[in-house]
This record gives C-alpha cells, sequence and structure tokens, in this order.
C-alpha cells in the first residue's frame, strides 16, 4: 500500500520522467540560500508550454504601477496611468531582443522589476521618475509573480534561441530524434510528433 506521498509507476517511460523530475527538484534544492528563499516553482515550464503549443495567448503579472503582458514571441509593458512616471500607456518588446531580466525584492523600499532589451537606454543619470523598463513592485505576493514572469521570459528566450539555431542542415534522422525528445518531455503529443516524422520521412 502507498502512503499519502507516493506515486505508483507501472512503466519504463514513467520511470525515466520520474528520474528527470527528481534531478530538476534536487537541483533546485541545492540552489536554496536558506537565509532568504523565493518562491520560485516550475510552473514557469508548464506555462512555456501552452504558450508554445498556442493554448494561452499571453499571462499577465501585475506590479504597483504596471504589468507585463507575455505572449509567445513579445512582453508588453502596460503603465498605469497616474502610478508610472516614465513610461504612458504600453511599450512592446520582442523576446528575442531581451538580453536581461532583474527583479529586486521590495524591503523597506519598493522594489522593481527591469526588462534590459537592445534599443533601450537609461538616462545615465538619477532621477525619481520610473525608468520605461522597469515596473514597481511593493509586496512579496508580486516579487514571486515577477520571479516567475522573469523565468518564463527568458524560457521563451532560449526557445526562440533554438529555433534560430536549428538549421535546415539537420537530417532528417536528426530532426526526428529532436522531436522525439520533445515527446518524451511532454511538450508535443504523440500525434503531433509521428505527423512531423511522417513529413520528415517523405
Amino acid at each position: 500500500m502507498a502512503d499519502e506521498y507516493a506515486i505508483t509507476i507501472s512503466f519504463a517511460h514513467q520511470f525515466k520522467r520520474f528520474l528527470k523530475a527528481e534531478k530538476l527538484i534536487n537541483q533546485y534544492l541545492d540552489n536554496i540560500d536558506q537565509n532568504d528563499t523565493p518562491v520560485v516553482s516550475f510552473a514557469h515550464e508548464k506555462l512555456l508550454n501552452e504558450l508554445i503549443n498556442g493554448k494561452t495567448k499571453s499571462y499577465d503579472y501585475s506590479g504597483l504601477t504596471g504589468s507585463i503582458v507575455i505572449s509567445k514571441s513579445t512582453i508588453t509593458l502596460k503603465y498605469k496611468k497616474f502610478l508610472h512616471t516614465g513610461g504612458k500607456g504600453s511599450k512592446t518588446v520582442d523576446i528575442q531582443k531581451i538580453s536581461s531580466v532583474s527583479v529586486s525584492k521590495p524591503t523597506m523600499t519598493s522594489g522593481k522589476v527591469k526588462i534590459h532589451y537592445e534599443g533601450f537606454a537609461n538616462r545615465g543619470y538619477y532621477s525619481p521618475k520610473e525608468e520605461a523598463n522597469e515596473i514597481t513592485i511593493t509586496n512579496i505576493n508580486q516579487y514571486n509573480q515577477m520571479l516567475e514572469a522573469k523565468e518564463l521570459i527568458l524560457a521563451l528566450k532560449r526557445y526562440h534561441e533554438n529555433q534560430v539555431h536549428s538549421t535546415d542542415s539537420l537530417s532528417p534522422a536528426d530532426e526526428i530524434r529532436k522531436y522525439k525528445s520533445l515527446l518524451d518531455d511532454g511538450i508535443i503529443s504523440e500525434e503531433e510528433f509521428e505527423k512531423k516524422k511522417k513529413e520528415l520521412l517523405n
């Protein structure tokens, strides 16, 4: 009889997936700073798959002075009227043009989410106004949400980079192996894999 924290597995492919899950969890636990543990989950992996597969169009993460809307290929900074002092309306950025995302934790003062992207330059001097590439956050819930947003943005960036680097020089066999890996990781379905395999072999 399995205990309340156990999951029974019956097949080899289930065993392999749980080995991967165990490895990811252990890596995550190894990286935790015991003195300041951010609440970061693996939820962004599920969100990433839903965006890539078109199941969801976008995800919205809100801060005090605005929000970040993440879609498959872009992010949109939406500024709250009268609250955001550096931007008006909204700003959409191609994910491939993003160089980095930083999230500072709110403590005695407010925290910030900053999206660094190609073509944007900071003022270069101190100003009480927010930069157009940042959103202010004021509580731990917003902080945790923005950490997830950061992970999702960077995962999407890696996805697009991999798509670009996946050149036509790959042989059909290599392409099939690539899609088999996506199938094994649960990113595509058996039906999608078989369809792609058929296309590559014809």
